[in-house]
């Protein structure tokens, strides 16, 4: 399966790279060079050169002049996001496209350990690929490896920021680090714009939660507290509600005792946390989890019963 998903990467891959890309890699050479000459002087020959950074595998540069383009056009060019999308997550050859699909299934089985040497062997082959820069920002959160983060945070922050995996990824690094107004600045602004970004995302809530007690910033809790009461499944969002925020008497019975029903079943937690996984494909698995939750709950817990 694994063989059967990389081959498929690799031929959609092949497809949008043949779609434009008919020359020979030499005419490909001297035309860059003809059209980097002219660079920023014609919408249309920035497109090529695009087109040719990429055909010759040059994905760092390839990305910057479409960021750049992207940014600076007066108009909306369909082009670009096609073009920025191949370079972006194109594989250039089939074992890279393998190493990812046995990455992928090593993060889905929690597997920390193998899926960090696979994220290493991707990006040793292909550097600069989106999906792998993300995977290795997640194994640096989940294994708390700032080499890791800090490998890949510049280049992706460069080229991918407005994505929303990578807006949650630099907020949870700058609640980490104790640098909460950034994470709260991109929080606040992205609350307050759009709140259905929250609805299917536990660990973009439990950031916003963070940020927010770290910098004891006013929040509209009823509106939080009913997209919480959406997720009974949220127990990292819950617990960090129960240990931070004040219940009445009979309300926090009432949470404790919900959770403890739901940490009687990790299975069933995990089950229903599948949809939300599988709907951000996998990127926030492992930065929190069930198991984590409910430690933090049982310590909390054991700190009630000794007050």
């Amino acid at each position: 399966m694994q063989r059967l998903t990389a081959l498929f990467l690799t031929i959609f891959s092949l497809i949008s790279l043949q779609a434009f890309a008919q020359e020979s890699v030499q005419d490909w050479s001297k035309k860059v060079i003809e059209l980097q000459e002219k660079e920023g002087q014609s919408f249309e020959q920035d497109i090529q050169l695009a087109k040719g950074f990429i055909y010759l595998q040059r994905r760092a540069e390839a990305l910057g002049l479409l960021n750049k383009l992207m940014k600076s056009s007066s108009k909306k060019d369909q082009r670009l996001q096609e073009l920025y999308e191949t370079a972006s997550d194109q594989f250039f050859f089939q074992e890279t496209a393998e190493t990812y699909a046995e990455l992928v299934q090593f993060i889905k089985q929690e597997a920390w350990g193998e899926a960090k040497d696979k994220v290493e062997a991707g990006l040793q082959k292909e550097n600069r690929h989106r999906l792998l820069t993300m995977r290795a920002i997640q194994l640096g959160l989940v294994l708390t490896q700032k080499d890791l983060i800090t490998e890949n945070l510049k280049f992706a922050e460069q080229n991918f920021a407005d994505q929303l995996v990578m807006k949650t990824y630099s907020a949870w690094i700058a609640i980490n680090n104790k640098d909460t107004k950034d994470a709260v600045r991109f929080l606040s602004g992205l609350w307050n714009t759009d709140k259905k970004q929250f609805e299917n995302t536990e660990l973009l809530m439990l950031a916003y939660l963070e940020a927010l007690e770290l910098t004891k910033k006013a929040a509209d809790w009823i509106q939080i507290s009913k997209i919480i009461q959406k997720h009974p499944e949220w127990v990292s969002v819950r617990v960090w509600r129960l240990k931070n925020k004040n219940f009445s008497i009979q309300d926090r019975k009432r949470e404790v005792d919900s959770l403890k029903l739901i940490f009687s079943d990790l299975k069933k937690i995990k089950s229903q946390h599948e949809a939300e996984e599988k709907l951000n494909n996998y990127f926030y698995l492992g930065v929190i989890s069930p198991e984590k939750a409910k430690a933090q709950f049982d310590e909390l817990m054991k700190q009630t019963e000794t007050q």
